[in-house]
C-alpha cells in the first residue's frame, strides 16, 4: 500500500490519506509505504524559493507518529525529474516495491513534465492490475485543506483557521541565542530563538506556548523587525510567563496559538514597555495565570 506526495505541513488532508494507507495495510496484512521528495520539486525544477511549512525532521516525525511502516525519501534531481510516469510506476512502484494499491490526492501529478495525472495512473492500473484510491478534496469548516491554504492563512496571521487545517498548532523549532537584551531593560526579558524553519507566520505579536525540555510554557512572542528599535533582520523573541531560567544554547519549540496584534512603531521605549505590559496582562488572563510574586 503506497502513497506519494510532498506532504508539506502534514495537514488533515495528508493525515487522512496516510491513515487510509495504514488502515488498508493492516487489513490486508501488507506494508504501508509513503514516498516523498527532497528537495521540494518546485525548488528544484523552477528554482522557486518556496518556504516550506516544516523542516524535514518535523514532517517525518508526524508521519511516523501516524503509524506508517516505511518512509522513502527520494532525492529530487535531474534523473528523477526526467523519469517518465510509465517508468516510475513500472520500475519503482511495481518492480522494486511490489505495489498492489496506490493512494493519491485528486490533484496529484508525477513523472517528466508532470505527465502522470489521474487518468494516466488509472490506465497504468488497468495494465498492471493494481488498485488506485483517489482522495477527493477535504473541506474543513468551509475551507479547502491544502498546503497553499495553510501557508496563506499563516501569512495573514489567521492562526485559528490554520490550526483547524493542521489539526495541531503550527510550530517552529530553534536554538535560544543571546540577543540585545532590550527586553530585560524594559522589564520583560525575552528568549531569542534562532529558527531551524524558514517559514514564519505574518509579523506581529502572538500568544504562544514554548516547549522546553518537554515542558510547555505559556508565552508572548514577537515575530518581526521590532520597528521601534529598527532591527534589519527578522527576529523571534518570546517572553515566557513565570519563567526565569537561563536557557542559552538550548533547543526549543514554539507553538502559535493566536495573533494578538500587528507590530507597531512606538515613539519611545516607554510607550513600547507600556504596550508589552498590556500584552503580557492579556496573555495572563488568556492562559489563566496568576503572576508570581517574589
Amino acid at each position: 500500500m503506497i502513497t506519494i506526495g510532498n506532504f508539506d505541513g502534514v495537514h488533515l488532508a495528508h493525515q487522512k490519506i496516510i491513515k487510509d494507507v495504514v488502515s488498508r495495510a493492516k487489513e490486508s496484512g501488507g506494508t504501508s509505504i509513503l514516498i516523498t521528495f527532497h528537495p521540494h520539486p518546485l525548488k528544484y525544477l523552477k528554482n522557486v524559493d518556496i518556504k516550506l511549512l516544516q523542516t524535514t525532521r518535523q514532517k517525518l516525525e508526524i508521519i511516523e507518529w501516524i503509524g506508517i511502516d516505511m518512509m522513502i525519501m527520494l532525492t529530487f534531481d535531474d534523473k528523477l525529474a526526467n523519469i517518465t510516469a510509465l517508468d516510475f510506476v513500472e520500475k519503482i512502484l511495481i518492480e522494486k516495491l511490489k505495489m498492489e494499491e496506490l493512494f493519491i490526492g485528486y490533484n496529484f501529478h508525477f513523472g517528466k513534465n508532470k505527465e502522470g495525472d489521474i487518468n494516466v495512473i488509472r490506465q497504468l492500473a488497468q495494465k498492471h492490475n493494481f488498485i488506485v484510491h483517489v482522495q477527493e478534496p477535504v473541506i474543513i469548516k468551509g475551507i479547502l485543506c491544502n498546503s497553499t491554504t495553510v501557508r496563506n492563512l499563516l501569512e495573514n496571521g489567521d492562526i485559528e483557521n490554520a490550526t483547524n487545517l493542521l489539526d495541531r498548532y503550527f510550530s517552529i523549532r530553534g536554538t535560544v541565542v543571546s540577543g540585545e537584551k532590550l527586553g530585560r531593560k524594559l522589564g520583560f526579558p525575552t528568549v531569542n530563538i534562532e529558527p531551524e524553519n524558514d517559514f514564519f507566520p505574518h509579523t506581529g505579536v502572538y500568544l504562544t506556548y514554548l516547549n522546553y525540555n518537554g515542558i510547555v510554557y505559556p508565552s508572548v512572542t514577537n515575530v518581526g523587525y521590532s520597528p521601534t528599535v529598527e532591527k534589519k533582520n527578522i527576529t523571534i523573541e518570546s517572553y515566557i510567563l513565570n519563567f526565569n531560567e537561563k536557557i542559552y544554547g538550548k533547543k526549543v519549540s514554539l507553538l502559535f496559538i493566536r495573533k494578538m496584534r500587528d507590530e507597531i512603531k512606538f515613539n519611545s521605549l516607554n510607550q513600547l514597555s507600556e504596550q508589552i505590559s498590556r500584552d503580557v496582562e492579556y496573555a495572563r488572563l488568556y492562559f489563566g495565570i496568576i503572576e508570581k510574586k517574589d
